[in-house]
Order: C-alpha cells, then sequence, then structure tokens
C-alpha cells in the first residue's frame, strides 16, 4: 500500500474525555478522486473526531466506536 513511505504523518487528538475505542484510518486514493472518497468516508462515519490531508493522494480520519465491530464496519 504505502511501501515507498516510512513515516506517517498523524495527528495527535486529546481523546481523553470520549469514551470507547478510538481509532485513525488512513487512506490511500486513487489521482483525482480525494474529494469524493473524502466526502464518502466521512458521511459513514458517525462520531468522526477529526480528518486531514496527509498529502495529495492520502486521508486521515480519526473516530470513536464503542466496540471493534464498528471499527471494522467502515
Amino acid at each position: 500500500m504505502m511501501s515507498s513511505r516510512a513515516i506517517f504523518i498523524m495527528p495527535i487528538v486529546n481523546l481523553r474525555r470520549t469514551r470507547g475505542i478510538s481509532y485513525q484510518l488512513l487512506v490511500q486514493t486513487v489521482e483525482g478522486k480525494k474529494s469524493e472518497v473524502d466526502e464518502a468516508i466521512a458521511a459513514k462515519i458517525p462520531n468522526l473526531v477529526f480528518r486531514a490531508s496527509a498529502s495529495k493522494d492520502e486521508l486521515i480520519f480519526g473516530f470513536n466506536g464503542t466496540n471493534i465491530a464498528e471499527g471494522n464496519e467502515i
């Protein structure tokens, strides 16, 4: 997936006051589809805490879930 990179930019978010499991999802998109993928994934995550752009074709989403199965559904 990201064989050419050794370092990933991951935002640090204070989630101490939140409940459940914290997830960080790194998504690599095809060229020209980044905004479409961003909106589609953000719409599927009900407890979205943050979303960021890591590069021209990578997105990072942070969210909380009540259990592991909830994170796997995304």
